[in-house]
């Protein structure tokens, strides 16, 4: 489940779809709607993991990540990078655009959290430093950016860490 601009959106593997609840003042009654419209060929089975920010990113086991506006594909790719994503198992996403746009990245393979911009370029690699293979189990991952803090769920335990200053890519 995401929220963004007072709508919630679930997401759908077994259908290939993003229910899109609007806000209807009290709550949200009304019957979800179809973010990929009807016709639109979308296997969305693989995901494990979606963030919106008025686009729809999704994130497969791979690394992969899709991005879609409006309920279309958009052009978008990660760097390559060197160890490649082994085991992809969660993404945050931050709502800014342009050079403070943020894609975070969970490989739980390689133990580390992947920082990219939305352009796709890396930007940072975040690993445990006095903690090494506690991320192997990771299960969710979450940014505080008013505190600065990244929050780390495992199968066993809850990290909370100050978030390193990350440059944007120049």
């Amino acid at each position: 489940m995401e929220f963004y601009n007072g709508n919630l959106y679930f997401l759908d593997t077994n259908n290939s779809q993003v229910w899109r609840y609007r806000s209807s003042g009290d709550g949200y009654a009304d019957a979800p709607e179809p973010y990929f419209t009807e016709g639109t060929k979308v296997n969305i089975s693989s995901v494990i993991d979606s963030g919106v920010d008025g686009n729809v990113w999704l994130l497969h086991p791979n690394g992969t990540v899709l991005k879609y506006f409006n309920g279309a594909q958009e052009a978008f790719a990660l760097d390559i990078i060197d160890p490649p994503i082994g085991n992809a198992v969660t993404m945050w996403v931050n709502e800014a655009e342009g050079p403070d746009g943020r894609l975070y990245l969970g490989d739980a393979a390689t133990d580390r959290i992947l920082v990219f911009d939305k352009l796709g370029k890396l930007l940072s690699q975040l690993t445990p430093v006095d903690h090494a293979g506690s991320l192997k189990d990771m299960r969710s991952i979450y940014v505080d950016e008013n505190t600065n803090y990244l929050y780390i769920v495992t199968d066993t335990a809850v990290y909370q860490t100050p978030l390193p200053t990350i440059a944007n890519a120049g």
